[in-house]
């Protein structure tokens, strides 16, 4: 479909005579003259340059050639267009195109044009649409590419007895520009930039005398594609070939920009008129050297915040001007900018100045910049190579937080100062080689999932909040003597770190230093260590699911909250003496733990701190313990003895739904000290009693408090003067009293019990009894309260039931006498 040219390109007017057969589309059509098999076509010479001598490729000149299945279309005044195929010549400049059994008719008119285009086959169509558009050169000084935009065409003409005479023109001008690699490489487009109209796209018209090129679109620039274009030499020639509709470059600004893979060159053009069908040479001037940016987005932005004298590129002077990068890249979608090491003046790398370039795979910053700002990196997820030179002094506050896909990074040895979360997040880096002398912020090496081991400087005296959180696989730190503090979570999430040791000089840790140190089986905290409970005092090693053996302090006075919750593997505990209280969930969830030793010192112990130590068979609680809260021993299913020491007051409170001994199946029997008076909600539910004996001196038991316990016989005691919802529901219970001072009952649900026995006189106020179970069960009352009862709201419905307790005070009757 196209012809190949090959060498120099200067084309003038050439005439192409065709012996035309039969008309195929219209058979039934009388035609005017015989029919011919075939069309002969040559090309003749192309005539010279305008600089020929500077124009050669090889000692001939310039070569035109038919290409193989070259197509050719003629436009009728009246009918379809037709097109021609080759069938022979190809390779020449002489080929023969298939006349199709096509015959001329007088009362027509003919235009032709090259290359045909199939979109107006067959179609009423009397335009053709040409574009200068996307041309590609393979290899310096080679033209063949010239090829697909050599458009000719004829005006219409009269066909003479079988003969059909066609006068072709070429459309276009063709330009050679030479220009000057500045450095040996790799060279991929060339842009002609220019304040005249370059036409892009137009619309041919080959229905008149003449051919007639109607702009549609047009541009300041036209760029062309470079394969394989390679200088081996610095300032070598490169030698371009360009077809371009004609042109009027006088008295306008021209100049070329040759775009290299390592370096670009920028130069101007000399002025000239570039008429149809005519070759034109165009020596660039003394060029300046430019930067070749790999990223097309970074070369985007360059130019429009920094191109300084408008040539649509950034020369290395325009970069090196340039001291402050502002906001421009931020949240880009830009690969890669290593060129930034040539923006010289920058001392700084800007607030969050490439934040969020989650495309962003490497960057070079430049020798002079010594502060790294606060957010400048931050989540750029595919961050693969950063190079940080000498002069960097300072790294902010998350200035590589979250760069994920970095997995080798230097430091350095001028760095003072890192900044809180500078470097956390950093998951794929191995390895790390410290400065002796900077400081670090919080969170440092926050999340370095892939760190396996790392020394800590010898100069440092404190491990900072966060520094080693989330480091899964490090199973090895080397804590130098110099740290006195140990930060919060300062190894929370170390999954992997098996032993630690600290130093003896160590003098204060925080909250959550060791949590979830999974692997972690033994550790020794060092005398004269002390909380620091500025920031409160929790989870020291919570989640340390492989801890065995810990030893503390003689000193510490509290366990925090969470201190050993959830360390599944220890099996037992000694709290040391000295301990003053042991705050909520301290222990909990250590299911291995068999066995606690409490001091005579604890004071307190708080909610839920043995909840769930499943394998827990016996505690004793301290003397100077006067309540167990919510949920102490709730869920410690193993348990099967419990001393609570006289002087303990409460066992619970009003408003828990973990009682402190509920859930605890292996319970079966408890005593309770006379001197407690408050028996909590669900103090005791679902424990295995089945026996309780209940001082006369408590005054409150709450909701449900022995709900679903094994319970046979319950009395309860004596001073009990209001009965709670669900505090009688025992699976098991057979008999239920209830006490002389009792005034007001919530509820009564006391399962399928043989018998009630109330002591009050006065029958108690009742808010729902519908709990009595209808079994027939007897409800004994004093003997003088017998009409009372029966009388009484609520008690009337078991008016039939309600029988005299024995006036001798002995036993109650025998179920099997019951009327």
């Amino acid at each position: 479909m196209r012809n190949k040219l090959f060498g120099i390109l200067s084309f003038v007017s050439i005439c192409f005579v065709f012996s035309c057969t039969r008309e195929a589309l219209h058979l039934e059509e009388e035609v005017s003259s015989g029919i011919v098999n075939y069309i002969s076509v040559n090309l003749p010479d192309p005539g010279e340059m305008d600089t020929r001598s500077t124009f050669v490729i090889d000692n001939t000149g310039v070569h035109v050639f038919w290409a193989d299945k070259d197509t050719i279309g003629i436009f009728p005044s009246s009918g379809d267009q037709v097109s021609f195929p080759m069938i022979s010549g190809a390779g020449s400049t002489s080929a023969n195109f298939d006349g199709g059994s096509w015959g001329l008719k007088d009362n027509n008119t003919y235009s032709a044009y090259y290359p045909f285009n199939r979109k107006y086959f067959s179609s009423s169509h009397n335009a053709v649409r040409l574009t200068w558009e996307g041309q590609i050169q393979s290899g310096n000084n080679n033209g063949s590419h010239l090829g697909s935009f050599d458009y000719l065409a004829s005006g219409a003409s009269s066909p003479k007895g079988q003969y059909l005479n066609i006068n072709f023109i070429r459309l276009g001008s063709i330009a050679c520009f030479r220009v000057l690699a500045p450095q040996p490489g790799k060279y991929t487009k060339a842009i002609i930039r220019t304040d005249a109209d370059i036409v892009l796209e137009a619309d041919l018209d080959v229905t008149g005398e003449s051919p007639v090129v109607t702009p549609v679109k047009t541009a300041h620039e036209i760029s062309l594609g470079l394969e394989n274009v390679t200088t081996s030499t610095a300032n070598e020639t490169v030698t371009l070939y360009m077809m371009m509709c004609p042109v009027d470059f006088t008295g306008h600004s021209v100049s070329i920009s040759l775009i290299g893979e390592e370096e670009s060159a920028f130069a101007n053009l000399p002025e000239k008129n570039m008429a149809a069908g005519k070759p034109y040479m165009f020596n660039a001037g003394e060029n300046s050297r430019a930067i070749s940016f790999k990223d097309p987005i970074v070369d985007r932005i360059c130019v429009s915040d920094w191109d300084q004298n408008g040539n649509g590129l950034i020369e290395y002077e325009e970069a090196a001007n340039v001291t402050d990068l502002g906001n421009v890249f931020q949240r880009q979608k830009i690969s890669s900018f290593d060129e930034l090491r040539f923006f010289t003046s920058l001392t700084s790398i800007p607030e969050n100045a490439f934040e969020g370039c989650q495309s962003l795979k490497s960057i070079t910053i430049p020798e002079g910049v010594s502060r790294i700002g606060s957010g400048a990196f931050r989540n750029c997820l595919s961050l693969e190579s950063i190079s940080i030179p000498s002069s960097v002094t300072e790294i902010q506050s998350y200035a590589l937080e979250n760069c994920s896909s970095l997995e080798e990074l230097a430091l350095p040895e001028a760095l003072e100062n890192l900044g809180d979360y500078a470097l956390s997040g950093l998951s794929s880096v191995k390895s790390i080689d410290l400065p002796e002398n900077m400081s670090v912020g919080q969170g440092v090496f926050k999340g370095w999932k892939s760190l396996t081991s790392i020394e800590i400087p010898s100069n440092w005296t404190e491990l900072p909040n966060d520094a080693f959180k989330d480091c899964s696989n490090i199973s090895e730190i080397i804590v130098p003597d110099n740290i006195v503090s140990l930060g919060r979570s300062c190894f929370e999430g170390c999954e992997s770190l098996m032993s630690l040791s600290l130093p003896e000089g160590l003098r204060y840790l925080k909250s959550y230093a060791f949590q979830r140190c999974s692997s972690l089986e033994s550790i020794v905290i060092p005398e004269g260590a002390e909380i620091d409970t500025s920031e409160g005092n929790y989870a020291l090693f919570s989640g340390c699911s492989s801890l065995k053996e810990v030893s503390l302090p003689s000193s510490w006075h509290e366990f925090g909250d969470d201190y050993f919750h959830g360390c599944s593997s220890l099996e037992s505990f000694t709290v040391p003496d000295g301990i003053l209280l042991l705050k909520g969930r301290c222990f909990k969830g250590c299911v291995s733990m068999v066995s606690v030793d409490l001091p005579e010192s604890l004071l307190e112990i708080q909610e839920d701190c043995f909840y769930g130590c499943t394998s827990l068979k016996s505690v004793v609680i301290p003397s100077k313990i006067k309540s167990l809260d919510q949920g102490v021993f709730n869920c410690c299913s193993s348990l099967e003895s419990v001393i609570l020491p006289e002087g303990l007051l409460a066992i619970g409170n009003k408003t828990d739904t973990n009682g402190p001994l509920g859930n605890c199946r292996n319970l079966k029997t408890i005593d309770i000290p006379e001197s407690v008076t408050f028996i909590g909600t669900y103090a005791f539910c679902g424990s295995g009693l089945e026996s309780i004996t209940l001082p006369d001196n408590i005054s409150f038991i709450g909701v449900a408090a022995f709900e679903r316990c094994p319970i046979s016989e319950l009395a309860l005691p004596a001073n009990l003067s209001i009965l709670y919802s669900g505090v009688v529901a025992s699976r098991r219970l057979s008999t239920l009293t209830l006490p002389a001072k009792l005034q007001t009952i919530i509820d009564l649900y006391p399962g399928n019990v043989d018998s009630i026995t109330l002591l009050s006189v006065i029958p108690p106020h009742c808010y729902d009894l519908s709990g009595i179970p209808d079994n027939g069960c007897p409800i004994f009352v004093p003997s003088e309260a017998v009409d009372a009862y029966r009388n009484a709201p609520g008690w009337c419905e078991f008016a039939s039931r309600i029988q005299a307790i024995s006036s001798s005070g002995g036993e109650n009757p025998d179920p099997g006498s019951w009327s």
